[in-house]
C-alpha cells in the first residue's frame, strides 16, 4: 500500500514534503479489527511511502470493518472497535531533537482504498526559551508539562464516528502530565536574553481547551534546581 504526501503531516520540510523515515512503524487495520504492524520500506521523490507487512497481534476472533484504518506510531496495544481507535500517548519521552519528539505525535487515517491520507490527531506545543538572569544560564535536563484539569497522556481514543479528521482524547484513568527527558548530547546552555536568541522545544499534546494558568511548566536544570511557570 502507499501513502500520499499530505500537508497535515506535522513533520514537513519547507516544500511541504512528508518526512517519513525508513523502518518507521505503524498500525494498519485492513478492513478487520486486527492490529497489523507495517514498516516503511521505500520512499520516493514524490512524497509517497510504501509500507510492508511485518507482523500482527493475534486474537481469537475478528470483526470486519467497512474501511481501512491506520495509526502512527505503532503500539502493540492499539486496537479498534467500530470506528473508534484505541491507542496510546506516552507520559515520558526521550528528546534527542525536534524530529524525535514530533515523531511521537499521533496521526491516523481512514480509507476505502489502499491509499492512506493521514491527518494529525495531536497538536504541537512550541516552547521558546531563553535566560533572563544569570541563574538560568544552564543546560536543561528535563521539561515537565502538567495540567490542572486535563489529561495529557495514557490510553487515547481516535473516534471516526465524530469526525473525518478526529483529534485524540485521553480516556479516564490517564495522566495529567508529560515528562520530556532531554538527551545529554543535546543539553546546552540557554542563550542569554540580551542576545535575542532562543532555544526551541516541540512537544506533542492532545488538543483541548486549556484555561489560562491551567498548564504548569517545570524545567529541571542539569546543574540542579528547577524553574516553574503557569501558562
Amino acid at each position: 500500500s502507499t501513502m500520499e504526501k499530505m500537508a497535515t503531516r506535522v513533520w514537513m520540510d519547507q516544500n511541504h514534503m512528508v518526512n517519513w523515515e525508513m523502518d518507521d512503524l505503524l498500525t494498519i487495520f485492513p478492513q478487520f479489527d486486527i492490529n497489523n504492524k507495517y514498516r516503511v520500506s521505500a520512499i520516493n521523490n514524490e512524497g509517497y511511502a510504501t509500507f510492508d507487512w511485518v507482523d500482527y497481534m493475534d486474537k481469537s476472533d475478528y470483526t470486519s470493518l467497512t474501511h481501512t484504518y491506520a495509526v502512527y506510531p505503532y503500539y502493540d496495544e492499539t486496537d479498534i472497535e467500530g470506528e473508534v481507535i484505541t491507542t496510546y500517548v506516552p507520559s515520558m519521552v526521550d528528546y534527542t531533537g525536534m524530529e524525535s519528539s514530533i515523531k511521537h505525535a499521533l496521526m491516523s487515517a481512514k480509507s476505502s482504498t489502499d491509499r492512506l491520507h493521514f491527518t494529525n490527531a495531536q497538536g504541537i506545543l512550541l516552547l521558546r526559551l531563553n535566560a533572563h538572569t544569570p541563574f538560568h544560564h544552564g543546560a536543561i535536563a528535563s521539561i515537565r508539562l502538567e495540567s490542572a484539569s486535563k489529561l495529557l497522556s495514557g490510553t487515547a481514543t481516535i473516534d471516526y464516528s465524530e469526525s473525518e479528521t478526529p483529534a485524540a482524547k485521553i480516556v479516564e484513568g490517564g495522566n495529567n502530565y508529560l515528562l520530556i527527558n532531554i538527551a545529554e548530547e543535546i543539553q546546552k546552555e540557554l542563550p542569554a536574553y540580551k542576545n535575542g536568541e532562543w532555544t526551541y522545544f516541540y512537544i506533542p499534546v492532545v488538543p483541548d481547551n486549556y484555561l489560562k494558568n491551567d498548564l504548569k511548566l517545570t524545567i529541571t536544570w542539569k546543574k540542579g534546581g528547577i524553574y516553574q511557570r503557569t501558562v
